[in-house]
C-alpha cells in the first residue's frame, strides 16, 4: 500500500510540474529530472524513432555524473532483440548489459554512454514504435516491479503531454507564418 501511495504521491507532484509548461523540451526536461531523482539513476530520456533513416534520436536528457546520450544512433547500436521487443509493446529491463543475451553484443556502445543497467518503455502509436523512455544506471542494478510500473505509466502520461505540446507550437508557428504572408507590403 505504501508503495502505491508513493507512486501516487510522485505523480500527482510530477503533472504539476507539468501543468503550466508548454514547450516540448521544458517538458521532457521535468519528466527527465523528476524521475532521475526518484529513481536515482544517472541519465534519464526519451528515443525517438526514424524509421526511414534506421536511427534512433536521443534528445537533450537528464544527466547525474555521466555523459550524455544525445546524438543519433543506429536502431541496432544496443541490440537489435531490445529494439524487437519494444517494437513489440513491452518494457525492456535488464539489469546489467554486459551479462544479458539481448545486449551483451553491444556491450561497448553502453561503455561509450556508462550504462550498465537499463529500463525503457515503449510509445506505440497506430502499431508502430514511435519513441521510448529510458532510464539508465552506471551499475549493474536489479529493477523493481514498482520501478517498471513508474517508468511505464509516465511514458504513458507524460508522451501524450509532449505530443500536445508539440501541436500546439506547430499551430502557433503556422499561425504567425500565415499572419506574417498576409501582411500587406508597401510599395
Amino acid at each position: 500500500m505504501a508503495r502505491d501511495e508513493r507512486r501516487q504521491t510522485f505523480l500527482l507532484g510530477l503533472t504539476d510540474r507539468l501543468r503550466d509548461l508548454d514547450e516540448p523540451n521544458e517538458i521532457m526536461l521535468a519528466v527527465e529530472s523528476a524521475l532521475g531523482e526518484a529513481l536515482q539513476v544517472q541519465r534519464v530520456g526519451y528515443g525517438e524513432i526514424d524509421d526511414d533513416h534506421g536511427v534512433v534520436t536521443f534528445g537533450r536528457d537528464w544527466t547525474d555524473a555521466v555523459a550524455s546520450a544525445e546524438g543519433d544512433w543506429a536502431l541496432d547500436a544496443f541490440g537489435a532483440a531490445v529494439m524487437q521487443e519494444l517494437a513489440a509493446g513491452a518494457i525492456v529491463r535488464i539489469s546489467d548489459v554486459r551479462e544479458d543475451a539481448r545486449t551483451r553484443d553491444a556491450a561497448a556502445a553502453f561503455d561509450s554512454i556508462d550504462t550498465r543497467a537499463l529500463m525503457r518503455a515503449p510509445l506505440v502509436r497506430g502499431g508502430r514504435l514511435r519513441a521510448f523512455l529510458y532510464v539508465h544506471d552506471a551499475h549493474p542494478r536489479e529493477w523493481t516491479d514498482a520501478e517498471v510500473e513508474l517508468i511505464e505509466e509516465v511514458a504513458d502520461r507524460t508522451w501524450a503531454e509532449l505530443e500536445r505540446a508539440r501541436a500546439e507550437v506547430h499551430l502557433r508557428e503556422s499561425e504567425a507564418a500565415s499572419a506574417t504572408s498576409r501582411t500587406p507590403r508597401p510599395f
